[in-house]
C-alpha cells in the first residue's frame, strides 16, 4: 500500500504569511510561543535524489539554531529521506518534524540528517525532540532531548546519565514552557470564529 506523505494544500493566513496547510502554520505558532526566530519557506535550491537531480525548499529555516525544518504529517517515507539527506549533502542539515504532540519514551518530534563530510554518505537519526535547559532556559531540539548548545551540559554529562537510568529523558523535553508551545500549536484557532488559544507576538511580518 502506496502512503501518501504530503500535507494537502489549505492555505492558512498568520501573522501576515500565508501558509500552504494548517500545519504547518502551526508549528508557526509553535515557534512564536517559544520566541524561536524562523523564516518560511525562504530557500529553493536543488539537491541530488538517488542519482537525479530535484528541487526541493523545506518549509522553514531557524537562523539561531541554524537548521532547516521540513513539515510532515507522519513520518516520512523514503523519497522524502532521500530528498532530505540530498538537502543535507548540498545545503545544510535539515529535521523532518513530523509530530506536533509533547515527546515521550516513545514519541519522538522527529528525524536530524546531516552528511558529514569524513564519512561520505547521509546519516539519519531518530529521537529527535524539542527541548528546554534548565539551568538556562535555552531551547532547542537535540537527540533524545540531550541538550547541550548552551554549554550548560556536555556529552560527559549524558554519557554518565546513561549508565544510572534506562533512558536519558528526565524532563528537559517535557517542560511546563515546551507543553504550552504544543497546547498553544494545537488549540489556535486561525478563523477567528472563535477565541484563540494565546494572544501571540507572531515573528510572520517580519519575513514578508
Amino acid at each position: 500500500m502506496i502512503r501518501n506523505y504530503e500535507i494537502k494544500p489549505k492555505k492558512i493566513k498568520y501573522g501576515g504569511v500565508s501558509y500552504k496547510a494548517t500545519l504547518e502554520a502551526r508549528w508557526a505558532v509553535f515557534f512564536d510561543s517559544l520566541g524561536i526566530k524562523y523564516e518560511y519557506e525562504p530557500v529553493y535550491d536543488e539537491v541530488e535524489t538517488g542519482g537525479r537531480v530535484a528541487f526541493y525548499k523545506p518549509d522553514y529555516y531557524l537562523s539561531e539554531l541554524d537548521i532547516f525544518i521540513e513539515i510532515k504529517p507522519s513520518k516520512p517515507c523514503e523519497i522524502e529521506n532521500i530528498k532530505a539527506a540530498g538537502w543535507a549533502k548540498h545545503v545544510n542539515e535539515i529535521i523532518i518534524l513530523f509530530n506536533l504532540n509533547p515527546p515521550t519514551l516513545d514519541l519522538e518530534n522527529g528525524w536530524f540528517f546531516s552528511f558529514p563530510e569524513i564519512k561520505k554518505i547521509p546519516e539519519i537519526m531518530d529521537g529527535y525532540c524539542w527541548c528546554e535547559c534548565p539551568k538556562c532556559g535555552h531551547i532547542d531540539i537535540a537527540y533524545e532531548a540531550q541538550i547541550t548548545s548552551c554549554g550548560c551540559y556536555d556529552k560527559d554529562y549524558y554519557n554518565n546519565l546513561f549508565f544510572t537510568e534506562d533512558k536519558i529523558f528526565h524532563g528537559m523535553e517535557r517542560t511546563p514552557r515546551l507543553l504550552k508551545a504544543y497546547s498553544n500549536a494545537k488549540k489556535y484557532k486561525f478563523d477567528g470564529s472563535k477565541k484563540k488559544a494565546e494572544k501571540l507576538h507572531s515573528q510572520g511580518s517580519l519575513f514578508l
